[in-house]
Formats: structure tokens, C-alpha cells, sequence
């Protein structure tokens, strides 16, 4: 039923099966996968690419990682039946089925234009700091000093007006100049519903993630593949995202070169941070901004008792005192007793308190450090600055 040859750089190992041609594409670690050879040539231009494209990467790496998992949820399988399956990826498709232990590839789709004609599909593109229309093109690859993740936004172009300011907020000795250019990691939702579901799925892990997150994962292991210095600013929903694209990377490669700035995470921050820890990656000096009237940000996620843990452990324990006794009186209704703060302070406060959470996605957007920036924010839109 098998016969072999040498593997060689011209023919690829194969075995025979019910008198057709397969060639491997893995053996020797978890199980065998393998292909019909007609489609040998195309997995190979596959991992020929992976090698300068995050998209490509991708892609390989999902054909992959059919030899590990094999229907448990950690593949995103779709099953046609409990032996012939499917995997639908961002530009690509795959069909398998299990055979004798080994996973066969009996079909291999990869659209080589898919970020060409989807213009606004999620991952990277390189972003010009103009201040009025912040010109976008699709990336290959990390090549910038400052790459931003995007949470909760309209459209592409809403996350690349809208990131500069939270990188400016994070890395403020290395500013991200007028007319610079930066990468943004964009995350596309298809209103709330979508955006907390996948929120959820990358936070929890669920079926391996979403595909963003596994995008992301090969952007990050390829700039670190090129050792690459990066610093990351990772905003609301997509901490999520990250949370997950950590979760999926290689421990073979060093990622000792690349920050990580948190901001208005929607998801517990310091949870995230055990990830970043465990791979290797620097925290940022300022570490992480939230908007302390969220009580989205602040206590749905249990930031308002981890932040200030957070703060103490990197060795301001200033803030995390600041931080801790502004968090219990937000937690406490000290807000609602005007005589706690004084009546001018108590109003200004509760403006801030219900803009921040009446219009949650609105409030974060916006670098908020104090009451007034709040104001400014939902009154007078200046929460950019």
C-alpha cells in the first residue's frame, strides 16, 4: 500500500494510496499530512512566500498545523462528515479528510490577490501620519517602528485617524511625527454583536481564536524572524486579539526586541500581560492608559483591581496607590455624594461618568488621563489629543 522515495529538493517523499501519488508535506512530528502531488507545487510556492509575506505565513502555517489537533476545536473545522473536513481561511481554503491516521489534502485554494481586491480586509497596512486623510496601503510585512492594533472602529480609515494618538500616548520619547509612517494591524467588526463575539473567542481562546489573531500571530513572529524592533499599541478589542496571536506563537523565535503599550482595554490588561511576559516581549514605560470612568473598561473587565496591581509591580507605587483609591471610589458611588468632592467636581465627575458609559464605544476611543480630558472628549470631541 506504501512505497517511498528519498525526499529530495526535486521529488518530494510520497506514498502511494488506492494506486494515486501523494507527497508529504510534514511527517515525523504529530501525524503525516500529505497531498495530491499535482498540488505540490503550489504549497511550496506557498512556503517559498511565508517567508517575506505575514498573509503567506499565515496561510503555511495552517496547512501545517493540520498535523496536530486533528478534530478538536482547535483547527476551526468545519465537518462535512467525521472523516472529510474543511478549513476556510482569509484568501484561501482547505480540504482534508483523515485516512490510516494521516490527514490527506484533497484540496488547496490560495487567492494570491485577496488583499489586492479586498482593499479593507483585516491586517496589516502601512499608514501616513498626515493629520487629515491618513493614506493607507496594504503590507507585506512589519517594516516601522510603531505598529498599532485596533479595537472597536467604523472602517479602516476611522482606525488609522484615530490610532496616532494612543501611540503618542504610550511611547512619548519617540513620537510618532506628522507626515511619518506606521503600521496598523486593522481588525474589521461587523457591528457589537460581531466585535463581542470575537472579543470573547480570542480572549477565551474558543476554537483556536479568530482568524485575525492568527494573522497577527504571523506578523509578529515574522518581524521577529527579521529581528526587528517594534513597538505595539494595542487598543480595546484587539488586547483580545493579541491575547490570542500570543498565545499561538512560536516559542523557537526572540521577541525580546518588540514593546508592547496597552490602551483602553476592554479585556483584563494584566491577564494579557502574563502572555507578553511568558514570550519575552517588553512592557513600555508607561505600560497601559484606561479611561478610569469606564466602568466597561474599569469593571466588567477588572481592570479598576489589576491596574493598580500592574502599576506596583513595575515599580510605581505612587500610581498604583492613585490608581487604587480612584478606583474604590468610582466602585464605592463616591460620585454620587457631592460632598465627598464638592459639588463643581461632583457634576463635572458625573458628566464623565455617564458620557464614558452611555456611549461606551465612543468613550474608548479617546486618550482620557482626567476629567477634563473627558469632557473635552464627549462634549467637545478633542479626546484624540
Amino acid at each position: 500500500m506504501a512505497s517511498a522515495k528519498k525526499h529530495s529538493s526535486q521529488s518530494p517523499a510520497f506514498r502511494i494510496i488506492n494506486g494515486v501519488k501523494w507527497a508529504y508535506l510534514t511527517r515525523g512530528h504529530g501525524r503525516a499530512v500529505l497531498c495530491q502531488e499535482k498540488a505540490y507545487t503550489l504549497f511550496k510556492d506557498l512556503e517559498r512566500k511565508a517567508r517575506v509575506d505575514y498573509h503567506c505565513l499565515y496561510l503555511h502555517k495552517q496547512v501545517v498545523g493540520l498535523s496536530a489537533n486533528i478534530g478538536t476545536v482547535n483547527n476551526l473545522v468545519s465537518k462535512f462528515t467525521s472523516l472529510k473536513r474543511k478549513l476556510k481561511l482569509d484568501g484561501g481554503e482547505l480540504h482534508y479528510e483523515m485516512r490510516g491516521g494521516d490527514v490527506l489534502l484533497t484540496g488547496l485554494t490560495v487567492d494570491w490577490d485577496y488583499r489586492r481586491n479586498n482593499k479593507k480586509a483585516r491586517g496589516l497596512y502601512t499608514v501616513i501620519n498626515d493629520g487629515v486623510e491618513y493614506p493607507t496601503e496594504s503590507a507585506d510585512s512589519i517594516t516601522t517602528e510603531h505598529v498599532a492594533i485596533n479595537g472597536l472602529v467604523k472602517d479602516l480609515r476611522h482606525a488609522a485617524w484615530m490610532m496616532p494618538a494612543f501611540v503618542n500616548a504610550g511611547y512619548p520619547s519617540k513620537e510618532l511625527k506628522k507626515k511619518a509612517e506606521y503600521t496598523l494591524f486593522y481588525n474589521d467588526y461587523n457591528g457589537f454583536l460581531d466585535a463581542d463575539y470575537k472579543c470573547i473567542q480570542d480572549s477565551t481562546g474558543l476554537r483556536g481564536g479568530t482568524q485575525a489573531a492568527r494573522q497577527l500571530a504571523a506578523s509578529i513572529e515574522m518581524a521577529a524572524r527579521e529581528k526587528r524592533e517594534v513597538n505595539w499599541t494595542v487598543h480595546e478589542r484587539g488586547c483580545a486579539i493579541f491575547k490570542q496571536a500570543l498565545r499561538l506563537l512560536s516559542p523557537q523565535h526572540d521577541y525580546a526586541k518588540q514593546t508592547v503599550f496597552y490602551a483602553n482595554d476592554v479585556v483584563n490588561t494584566k491577564l494579557v500581560d502574563q502572555h507578553r511576559a511568558r514570550v519575552g516581549m517588553k512592557l513600555s514605560s508607561t505600560g497601559f492608559i484606561s479611561n478610569d470612568w469606564s466602568v466597561h473598561q474599569g469593571l466588567v473587565a477588572g481592570n479598576w483591581i489589576t491596574d493598580p496591581i500592574m502599576l506596583w509591580q513595575n515599580g510605581n507605587k505612587g500610581g498604583a496607590i492613585e490608581q487604587g483609591t480612584k478606583a474604590l471610589a468610582l466602585a464605592g458611588g463616591g460620585i454620587a455624594f457631592p460632598g465627598m468632592w464638592g459639588a463643581p467636581a461632583w457634576a463635572m465627575g458625573l458628566v464623565a461618568l455617564l458620557g464614558a458609559n452611555l456611549f461606551a464605544s465612543y468613550s474608548n476611543q479617546g486618550v482620557i488621563r482626567n476629567t477634563g480630558d473627558a469632557l473635552n472628549h464627549y462634549l467637545f470631541k478633542r479626546g484624540r489629543a
